[in-house]
Protein backbone atom coordinates (compact mmCIF):
# COMPACT_ATOMS: atom_id res chain seq x y z
CA UNK A 1 0.00 0.00 0.00
CA UNK A 2 2.78 2.40 0.98
CA UNK A 3 4.31 1.82 -2.34
CA UNK A 4 1.03 2.66 -4.20
CA UNK A 5 1.15 5.89 -2.36
CA UNK A 6 4.59 6.72 -2.85
CA UNK A 7 4.02 5.95 -6.81
CA UNK A 8 0.90 8.74 -6.51
CA UNK A 9 2.89 11.23 -5.00
CA UNK A 10 5.71 10.62 -7.31
CA UNK A 11 3.40 11.30 -10.24
CA UNK A 12 1.63 14.20 -8.87
CA UNK A 13 5.30 15.93 -8.20
CA UNK A 14 6.20 14.86 -12.25
CA UNK A 15 3.70 16.42 -13.25
CA UNK A 16 3.64 19.77 -11.37
CA UNK A 17 7.04 20.13 -12.76
CA UNK A 18 6.41 19.26 -15.83
CA UNK A 19 3.60 21.75 -15.84
CA UNK A 20 6.08 24.40 -14.95
CA UNK A 21 8.20 24.09 -17.53
CA UNK A 22 4.92 24.82 -20.24
CA UNK A 23 4.91 28.20 -19.37
CA UNK A 24 4.60 30.65 -22.22
CA UNK A 25 7.72 32.23 -22.73
CA UNK A 26 7.98 35.97 -22.65
CA UNK A 27 8.14 37.78 -26.24
CA UNK A 28 8.68 41.06 -27.91
CA UNK A 29 5.67 42.98 -29.81
CA UNK A 30 6.36 44.97 -32.56
CA UNK A 31 3.85 46.93 -34.78
CA UNK A 32 5.37 47.71 -37.74
CA UNK A 33 2.40 49.41 -39.16
CA UNK A 34 2.81 52.50 -36.04
CA UNK A 35 4.80 55.07 -37.09
CA UNK A 36 7.90 54.87 -36.30
CA UNK A 37 7.35 50.79 -35.62
CA UNK A 38 7.07 50.79 -31.92
CA UNK A 39 8.39 47.53 -30.02
CA UNK A 40 7.30 46.52 -26.41
CA UNK A 41 8.65 43.98 -24.66
CA UNK A 42 5.97 41.13 -22.71
CA UNK A 43 6.71 39.33 -19.66
CA UNK A 44 4.26 36.25 -19.39
CA UNK A 45 2.55 35.66 -15.59
CA UNK A 46 -0.19 33.88 -14.10
CA UNK A 47 -0.61 29.85 -13.33
CA UNK A 48 -3.79 29.00 -14.22
CA UNK A 49 -4.59 31.84 -16.58
CA UNK A 50 -1.47 33.12 -18.78
CA UNK A 51 -1.53 36.95 -19.21
CA UNK A 52 1.38 39.21 -20.12
CA UNK A 53 2.07 42.60 -19.22
CA UNK A 54 4.86 45.28 -20.54
CA UNK A 55 8.24 45.01 -18.81
CA UNK A 56 10.69 47.78 -18.78
CA UNK A 57 13.37 47.93 -21.56
CA UNK A 58 17.28 48.50 -20.69
CA UNK A 59 18.35 47.70 -24.26
CA UNK A 60 17.40 47.77 -27.83
CA UNK A 61 18.92 46.84 -31.18
CA UNK A 62 17.38 46.96 -34.62
CA UNK A 63 19.23 44.82 -37.40
CA UNK A 64 18.56 44.17 -41.33
CA UNK A 65 18.70 40.81 -42.46
CA UNK A 66 18.28 39.74 -46.13
CA UNK A 67 15.62 37.83 -47.45
CA UNK A 68 15.38 34.51 -47.01
CA UNK A 69 17.88 32.55 -48.98
CA UNK A 70 19.93 35.86 -50.41
CA UNK A 71 23.53 35.57 -50.73
CA UNK A 72 23.62 39.10 -50.82
CA UNK A 73 23.31 39.87 -47.07
CA UNK A 74 24.28 36.72 -45.21
CA UNK A 75 24.74 38.15 -41.87
CA UNK A 76 22.17 40.71 -39.87
CA UNK A 77 23.29 44.50 -40.12
CA UNK A 78 23.21 46.73 -36.72
CA UNK A 79 21.05 49.45 -38.04
CA UNK A 80 20.03 50.97 -34.26
CA UNK A 81 20.99 50.41 -30.43
CA UNK A 82 19.43 51.94 -27.42
CA UNK A 83 20.69 51.78 -24.13
CA UNK A 84 19.26 52.99 -20.88
CA UNK A 85 21.73 54.64 -19.12
CA UNK A 86 19.25 55.87 -16.28
CA UNK A 87 17.72 52.73 -14.46
CA UNK A 88 15.47 55.06 -12.40
CA UNK A 89 13.65 55.65 -15.23
CA UNK A 90 11.89 52.98 -16.54
CA UNK A 91 10.08 52.98 -20.25
CA UNK A 92 7.82 50.29 -21.59
CA UNK A 93 8.28 50.51 -25.12
CA UNK A 94 10.45 51.80 -27.79
CA UNK A 95 9.59 53.82 -31.19
CA UNK A 96 12.47 53.18 -33.73
CA UNK A 97 14.79 56.57 -34.30
CA UNK A 98 13.10 58.67 -31.00
CA UNK A 99 15.35 58.49 -28.23
CA UNK A 100 13.30 57.38 -24.52
CA UNK A 101 14.43 59.57 -21.93
CA UNK A 102 17.45 58.03 -19.90
CA UNK A 103 18.65 56.52 -22.97
CA UNK A 104 21.57 56.48 -25.22
CA UNK A 105 22.17 55.92 -28.84
CA UNK A 106 25.18 53.75 -29.72
CA UNK A 107 24.75 52.76 -33.06
CA UNK A 108 24.76 55.03 -35.28
CA UNK A 109 27.01 57.10 -32.58
CA UNK A 110 26.51 60.75 -33.92
CA UNK A 111 23.59 60.58 -36.48
CA UNK A 112 19.57 59.98 -36.61
CA UNK A 113 18.64 56.51 -37.35
CA UNK A 114 18.58 55.44 -40.66
CA UNK A 115 14.85 55.22 -42.32
CA UNK A 116 13.38 51.87 -42.27
CA UNK A 117 12.72 50.83 -45.46
CA UNK A 118 8.93 49.25 -47.02
CA UNK A 119 9.39 45.75 -47.88
CA UNK A 120 12.92 45.26 -46.19
CA UNK A 121 13.32 42.31 -43.78
CA UNK A 122 14.07 43.26 -39.87
CA UNK A 123 14.76 41.87 -36.47
CA UNK A 124 14.44 43.40 -33.23
CA UNK A 125 15.80 41.93 -29.77
CA UNK A 126 15.38 43.83 -26.59
CA UNK A 127 16.20 42.99 -22.98
CA UNK A 128 15.40 44.08 -19.58
CA UNK A 129 13.84 41.46 -17.35
CA UNK A 130 12.90 39.33 -19.93
CA UNK A 131 14.13 38.98 -23.51
CA UNK A 132 12.44 39.37 -26.27
CA UNK A 133 13.67 39.07 -30.15
CA UNK A 134 11.03 39.00 -33.05
CA UNK A 135 11.29 39.61 -37.14
CA UNK A 136 9.25 41.88 -39.08
CA UNK A 137 8.43 43.20 -42.43
CA UNK A 138 8.30 46.55 -42.69
CA UNK A 139 4.73 47.03 -45.01
CA UNK A 140 4.45 48.47 -48.25
CA UNK A 141 3.06 51.90 -48.36
CA UNK A 142 0.37 51.26 -50.54
CA UNK A 143 -1.28 54.71 -52.34
CA UNK A 144 -4.44 54.14 -53.43
CA UNK A 145 -6.26 56.35 -56.31
CA UNK A 146 -9.47 58.40 -55.11
CA UNK A 147 -12.52 56.69 -56.33
CA UNK A 148 -13.91 58.71 -59.54
CA UNK A 149 -16.72 61.48 -58.75
CA UNK A 150 -20.24 60.25 -59.53
CA UNK A 151 -22.41 62.42 -61.08
CA UNK A 152 -25.58 61.69 -59.43
CA UNK A 153 -24.35 62.12 -55.88
CA UNK A 154 -25.96 60.59 -53.07
CA UNK A 155 -29.47 59.90 -52.72
CA UNK A 156 -30.89 62.81 -50.99
CA UNK A 157 -33.88 62.83 -48.99
CA UNK A 158 -36.31 65.84 -47.81
CA UNK A 159 -34.13 67.19 -45.40
CA UNK A 160 -31.54 67.67 -48.13
CA UNK A 161 -33.81 68.80 -50.52
CA UNK A 162 -34.84 71.40 -48.35
CA UNK A 163 -31.29 72.53 -47.98
CA UNK A 164 -30.99 73.10 -51.33
CA UNK A 165 -33.20 75.87 -51.60
CA UNK A 166 -31.39 79.45 -52.59
CA UNK A 167 -29.10 80.08 -49.79
CA UNK A 168 -30.35 82.55 -47.18
CA UNK A 169 -28.61 85.21 -45.13
CA UNK A 170 -28.16 83.98 -42.18
CA UNK A 171 -28.99 87.85 -40.60
CA UNK A 172 -32.19 89.73 -42.04
CA UNK A 173 -31.09 93.35 -43.48
CA UNK A 174 -32.97 96.01 -42.46
CA UNK A 175 -35.22 96.51 -45.73
CA UNK A 176 -36.31 92.62 -45.73
CA UNK A 177 -39.81 92.46 -45.70
CA UNK A 178 -39.73 89.27 -42.93
CA UNK A 179 -38.30 91.69 -40.36
CA UNK A 180 -40.90 94.80 -41.45
CA UNK A 181 -43.60 93.71 -38.66
CA UNK A 182 -41.20 93.06 -36.10
CA UNK A 183 -39.29 96.08 -35.08
CA UNK A 184 -39.39 97.29 -31.47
Amino acid sequence: MRAIANAAWSVLLLGAVAGCSSRPPDYLYVDPRAQPVRVELRKSFGSLRTQYAPVPISECVFYEVGKPGDPAAPYPQEVWRVLSVAPDRPVLDVRYGVLPPGFLQATPAREAAPPLEPGHHYTVECSGDTIGTSEFVLPEVVTRPAPPLSRQGPRQGPRDQRDRRAPQAATPQPNDPRTSGSRP
